[in-house]
This record gives structure tokens, C-alpha cells and sequence, in this order.
């Protein structure tokens, strides 16, 4: 008489030999979409994630891209509520860790700053503005957000961002706004509103240090490149406005 086993599918034990994998030789030993993998074993059960991993990567482009999608856009992806929750944890969760640590440390430099925005902004799918708060000796006190929208909505931000450094008594602050469109150049209103900005900050003997533009991976300093920014300022923008032609 013939015994009947029960066939087991071709992924069993798959989930424990990757756990193992990384408990034993750490992340830099799984794939791209075994990582992704390992993240819907949470959300996904008793199914074989590696198809779904594969799908998300090639449709997103990169397991950063997937990691840093929106919820809305991983929910139009397919994914459950929990799998798309879960995936945008891993996002916010770093961004949180990224904007706490770096409180009460000295933030004066011009690229590790950037960076900092890079990670706060980079990832919004709406224009956002925040405001990177220091003291006198350069040490943070706070990120915060000054506002969500739009960029030249100049009589609410400075209002937000003036009140924001008083109630802290911050000296100094670094200002960023996102460019969803992935374009990292400054726009007319972008100098214009940095340089209202700085007036309306030195009125209140607040240094306004740097204003950045995030976008696309990136960014771009505009008082560090002014004279790089005003050139091509200059030029985009020459039918509208006049400049003295004196370098």
C-alpha cells in the first residue's frame, strides 16, 4: 500500500532560510527583492512574496523608490492596506530617527545639511517648507515644518517661520522647500521670497543661514551658488526684470 504525502510548494521553508541568511550574515547578504521579500513576510502570509517583490521593483524602478512611494500610490500598486502601511513605515520611521538625532548637534555644514533635507523633503508629493532651527553656536534645536502648498505664499510662511524661532529663541535658521516636479532649479519666486525672507529674519535678529531646494535625490544651495543662481536668474528672466549689468 502506498503512503500519500501531501506535496509541499516549491517556496516552503524559503522565509526561514532568509531569515537565517540575514540574522547570520546581515542585510548586505539578501538581495533587493529578498529584502523586500523579508518585509511582506510581515504583511503577506503564507504566500510566496518573491513574485510580488519582484513586480513592486521593476514597476517602481528600485527597492529605494518602492520604499519611499506614498501609500496612496503602493495601495494603486496592488498592495493590501497592511503591506502598503507597513512599507511606508520603513520611510517614516528612518526620517524620524534622521530628524531627531540631530538635535542639540552642531549643523554647519553646507552638504551634510543638505542631506538632512534631502531626507525630510525628497519624498513629499506636495510642496513643503521646513525650517531647520540653531542657536547661537550652530546647534539644533529643532526641524520643523513652516508650512505645506506652496512656496510663495510669502505672508504665511514668514509669519509661521518668524513665531516658530521666537517661541524656540532660535538665532539662526536654514530654510528648504521641495520641487516636486523633480526640476532642482530656482524659480523666479524662489529668489525672490528667499530675499524677503532674509529682510524680514535680519528684522528680527534672526540670521537666515542658507535657503535650500530639494529635489530629485538632490540639492541646491541658493545663497552658497547666489552669484551662479543670479546668472541664470538673470538671463531666464531678463523680459521681466531689469538688473545692473556690474558683476
Amino acid at each position: 500500500m502506498t503512503e500519500n504525502k501531501e506535496t509541499k510548494p516549491y517556496y516552503y521553508g524559503h522565509r526561514q532560510r532568509l531569515r537565517t541568511r540575514y540574522l547570520e550574515n546581515g542585510i548586505d547578504s539578501l538581495l533587493e527583492h529578498e529584502i523586500l521579500e523579508f518585509i511582506l513576510f510581515h504583511s503577506v502570509p503564507r504566500v510566496d512574496t518573491k513574485p510580488l517583490a519582484h513586480k513592486l521593483i521593476d514597476d517602481y524602478g528600485s527597492l529605494k523608490n518602492v520604499l519611499g512611494a506614498s501609500y496612496e500610490s503602493l495601495k494603486s500598486s496592488g498592495l493590501s492596506d497592511t503591506s502598503a502601511a507597513l512599507i511606508r513605515l520603513f520611510k517614516d520611521v528612518n526620517k524620524w530617527v534622521f530628524r531627531n538625532d540631530v538635535v542639540g548637534k552642531k549643523m554647519n555644514n553646507y552638504n551634510e545639511t543638505g542631506l538632512l533635507m534631502v531626507n525630510e523633503l525628497d519624498d513629499s508629493g506636495c510642496e513643503k517648507v521646513v525650517a531647520l532651527l540653531l542657536d547661537s553656536k550652530d546647534e539644533v534645536i529643532e526641524l520643523k515644518t513652516v508650512c505645506e502648498g506652496s512656496f510663495r505664499s510669502t505672508k504665511v510662511n514668514m509669519r509661521n517661520l518668524v513665531q516658530s524661532c521666537l517661541d524656540r529663541n532660535a538665532a539662526k535658521v536654514i530654510i528648504a522647500h521641495n520641487h516636486p516636479s523633480g526640476d532642482i532649479r530656482p524659480s523666479a519666486e524662489d529668489h525672490v521670497t528667499t530675499a524677503s525672507i532674509e529682510s524680514y529674519l535680519s528684522g528680527v535678529d534672526i540670521e537666515l543661514v542658507e535657503h535650500y531646494i530639494v529635489a530629485d535625490g538632490t540639492y541646491f544651495g541658493i545663497k552658497r551658488n547666489s552669484e551662479e543662481a543670479r546668472r541664470g536668474f538673470k538671463e531666464q528672466y531678463r523680459q521681466h526684470f531689469s538688473f545692473d549689468d556690474e558683476e
